[in-house]
């Protein structure tokens, strides 16, 4: 073994123990995560000159993910979060949405049901409004707007679609379907082409929802995914 791979085994087992020593851990919804992903991805593309803070911003909303089953830690990470965020920029709204966020961590440890919508908003949310906090114009929210809207639609969209595909139709499939038709509403004032991305993916996967359930939960996760990045990508042409 040479002694650059020496020195990469001994960070990966010191950043390993540290990760266990603190609680950190990734949710175990992989599709959240991801979500959470691009919503960040997509959040970033549209903070132009922001970009610095918006990236700072993230990096401890992402850290308040990684500490959800750390209490205190939580707690500290919103709080120096919120407090080094707002005396940077002047602005108290960053502070405001990290305790937004706090309380959202701790109420996923509430029913299956609002734990799972909810969750599925703060990933696919989140972000850009954590963002949003950061612009002077009201110009700016637009384009932030219309991500939200459209990647929170679709999150619900793929969650309600994995639903009936596995003949799950129970009380937070009716409602991930009701936020979906209202997101595919709401843009349709924005963009026709736009609501149409949104509605048509979903409306395929419940025309062929018997062969959609048969492939798998990981195939069914993958496809998911997909829709969600297209939708995510037609809304960074349509703004």
């Amino acid at each position: 073994m040479n002694s650059g791979s020496f020195e990469f085994n001994s960070i990966r087992n010191r950043l390993s123990l540290l990760i266990k020593r603190y609680g950190l851990k990734v949710p175990s919804e992989h599709g959240a995560v991801y979500t959470f992903l691009l919503s960040s991805v997509a959040a970033l593309s549209v903070s132009g000159e922001k970009a610095p803070m918006s990236l700072l911003a993230l990096m401890f909303l992402w850290l308040m993910g990684l500490t959800v089953q750390n209490l205190r830690l939580l707690f500290a990470v919103a709080f120096i979060g919120g407090l080094l965020l707002s005396g940077l920029s002047g602005n108290f709204y960053y502070a405001l949405i990290y305790l937004l966020c706090l309380l959202g961590c701790r109420l996923l440890k509430a029913g299956r049901g609002l734990r799972e919508s909810l969750g599925m908003f703060g990933a696919a949310a989140m972000p850009v409004i954590l963002v949003s906090a950061g612009f002077d114009s009201v110009a700016q929210l637009y384009p932030a707007f219309v991500i939200a809207l459209s990647i929170t639609g679709a999150a619900f969209g793929a969650s309600f679609a994995v639903h009936v595909a596995i003949q799950q139709i129970n009380g937070v499939c009716l409602i991930e379907g009701i936020l979906f038709l209202a997101s595919v509403i709401l843009l349709l004032f924005v963009s026709p082409w736009l609501a149409s991305a949104l509605l048509l993916p979903v409306m395929l996967q419940l025309v062929f929802r018997k062969g959609l359930g048969a492939m798998g939960l990981k195939r069914i996760g993958m496809i998911q995914a997909l829709f969600i990045t297209l939708v995510a990508v037609s809304t960074s042409f349509a703004i």
